[in-house]
């Protein structure tokens, strides 16, 4: 098995991964895992069936990324289709460009949420009063989650 430090273009890793190769195409061609490990030299059928799973395992993380990548660059060419209207202010172009800049968001993971450590939503509430000298919302908790509601909301439930 190649070392975790070692480069992704070593000599090992390059035949680890043709190897991997192989185990797919046979298993896909019908041979059992006894018979993949004694053609392709593994020492037993967990081994193979680790090294199947972690073949299909990178394509599908592969084709994620060329998928993303595909997606990309056709959000790219939508918006330079639409930048002149948006420049000029036109508000359906505006709209236009804000569902995009959605999409690529959700495309790319940039709006996942975040879940931090309880300790760190008092440290981002400190920041805040920091930032714009007001009082940071209280924390509301629901599902073990904090959540935030104004001050105000706060004054009304009291």
């Amino acid at each position: 098995m190649p070392g975790k430090g070692e480069h992704k273009l070593s000599p090992r890793r390059v035949a680890a991964a043709q190897k991997q190769a192989q185990a797919v195409q046979l298993r896909a061609a019908g041979l059992t895992l006894d018979q993949i490990a004694e053609a392709v030299g593994y020492n037993s059928r967990p081994a193979v069936h680790q090294a199947i799973k972690a073949a299909l395992k990178k394509r599908i993380a592969d084709s994620v990324d060329e998928l993303r990548a595909v997606e990309n660059e056709r959000l790219d060419l939508a918006m330079r289709s639409i930048v002149g209207k948006v420049q000029q202010g036109d508000l359906d172009a505006v709209r236009e460009w804000r569902a995009l800049i959605e999409t690529r968001a959700r495309l790319n993971g940039l709006n996942k949420q975040v879940d931090l450590p309880i300790g760190a939503v008092n440290m981002l509430q400190i920041e805040y009063v920091d930032a714009i000298g007001a009082p940071a919302a209280e924390p509301d908790w629901i599902e073990g989650k904090a959540t935030e509601r104004a001050p105000a909301e706060l004054e009304a439930t009291a």
